[in-house]
């Protein structure tokens, strides 16, 4: 981590290329939790260059891939940084290979039971704008989808994410859809729209528990009048 921005890149780079290999027996010696540790304080360091982050954000993110266990340690803090906060200024960076392996490594933390609370516990006025606007101005494809996909995983863990999808007219650019897309892009609008199909029940449900619920607590109250 102490060694100058040459040796430090050409290390990211090679550990990129092993954890590539997904399943090689070579690459478990670098898929563990000080080597992800290090790799997140190289990306979170802005005074390196964009390249060398772009580098240790793909090897990062390869890396979790390969061993999902590695994501839990980041939950806390890395060089005094929030995890939160440095995966949040990976989504927000300017460099497009930093906020692609941001947001596979959001995922990753979504599907993981141990790592979730690395996302769910942002607030959702924090989190849904920046993945709006990856979705919305991205000029990648992949990025478009990947950010799609962070959302459609966010609303199924919890419908407060939907509600506030809603407010953040995410809904409305899904309706927007394009008729050519790429076609992992359309994958996503589908999974995204499928998701939100099937929690449907779910807050019909919540809504008319409730209504049921304020319905016998007034006419208790009138009982007893």
């Amino acid at each position: 981590y102490e060694e100058d921005e040459i040796t430090k890149h050409y290390a990211c780079k090679t550990i990129e290329n092993i954890v590539s290999h997904e399943g090689a027996s070579w690459s478990d010696a670098f898929t563990e939790c000080r080597t992800a540790i290090l790799l997140f304080a190289i990306v979170l360091k802005k005074e390196s260059g964009d390249q060398i982050r772009g580098t240790a954000a793909s090897a990062l993110s390869r890396s979790i891939r390969c061993n999902a266990n590695i994501l839990h340690p980041l939950v806390g803090e890395v060089d005094n940084v929030n995890a939160r906060d440095g995966l949040i200024g990976m989504l927000r960076d300017t460099e497009a290979k930093v906020q692609q392996s941001g947001l596979n490594i959001l995922n990753y933390a979504l599907i993981h039971e141990e790592s979730r609370s690395i996302a769910t516990t942002m607030e959702e006025q924090t989190l849904l704008p920046v993945l709006t606007s990856l979705f919305e101005r991205s000029q990648t494809t992949v990025i478009k989808a990947k950010a799609l996909l962070s959302m459609a995983l966010l609303i199924r863990l919890h419908p407060k994410w939907l509600l506030a999808a809603c407010g953040a007219r995410v809904l409305a650019m899904i309706d927007r859809r394009p008729t050519d897309m790429d076609k992992y892009l359309a994958e996503s609008y589908d999974a995204f729209v499928i998701t939100v199909v099937s929690l449907v029940p779910r807050v019909n449900g919540g809504i008319l528990g409730e209504v049921e619920r304020l319905m016998a607590s007034k006419e208790g109250e009138a009982n007893h009048e």
